[in-house]
């Protein structure tokens, strides 16, 4: 019967494609909560991981400008693309400077009941 409805494994590969389009709400951040409550800690790890994807893109971004610049300008690049060279490496040094790790000082410790099962 072609009236049925899609079978289910058929709507989950379109779901990325919903998520990527989501505005999330913006949280306190992990300096602004109380570390006791895991739910304001799992939301501001999250939030945190989403910027860090959003940063990440904004320095593919700038390093494919870089490349092109570099590429169009040729021996001239040096010269010529230095605003690029500097927009990337500023990026990428901000980056680098948030690091997310659970046993990050910034972070603490986990809270109650979201030990991590290293077996």
């Amino acid at each position: 019967d072609s009236s049925s409805p899609p079978p289910s494994d058929y709507l989950v590969a379109f779901l990325p494609i919903i998520i990527i389009n989501r505005e999330f709400e913006r949280v306190p951040t992990i300096d602004e909560i109380d570390r006791n409550d895991p739910v304001a800690w799992l939301k501001a790890r999250d939030q945190y991981v989403r910027d860090r994807w959003v940063d990440r893109e904004e320095i593919k971004i700038l390093r494919e400008r870089l490349k092109e610049c570099t590429k169009r300008q040729g021996v001239n690049a040096k010269i010529n693309c230095q605003k690029h060279v500097m927009e990337y490496m500023e990026a990428l040094n901000a980056y680098k400077e948030k690091q997310f790790s659970p046993r990050n000082p910034r972070w603490g410790t986990l809270p109650p009941g979201l030990e991590i099962n290293t077996d």
